[in-house]
């Protein structure tokens, strides 16, 4: 059977080329969904707002050490290898977003961290 996980989504038909970062916040490992003591740090979640989707927010994970900085303002991003996966939780419909990199669009080259 079919599970929604196993949807394939097209990241920008769904979010749209045009996201702007509203936050970045630290994510920590947790164990069978729970934190752990040692706050152990993963990576951290971009919260970007779609123009497509009317400023609707989303966050992206992404592992590893922080790549930007939070910009004053708001500020365009493009990630590197967006994925969006679907769940039903409660019988509710989920999304996630992980990604394998950030930088700001307009400044690539100066935040753009491989």
């Amino acid at each position: 059977m079919l599970r929604p996980q196993d949807l394939q989504i097209d990241a920008v038909k769904t979010l749209g080329s045009a996201l702007f970062l509203t936050d970045i916040t630290p994510v920590f490992k947790k164990e069978n969904g729970k934190p752990t003591d040692e706050k152990e740090l993963e990576g951290y979640r971009y919260v970007v707002a779609s123009e497509l989707r009317g400023l609707e927010k989303i966050g992206v994970k992404i592992s590893g050490h922080q790549q930007i900085e939070k910009p004053e303002g708001l500020e365009k991003v493009v990630f590197e290898g967006l994925t969006l996966t679907a769940y039903v939780i409660d019988g509710k419909l989920i999304v996630s977003a992980a990604a394998t990199g950030i930088a700001l669009k307009n400044k690539p080259s100066e935040t753009k961290v491989t």
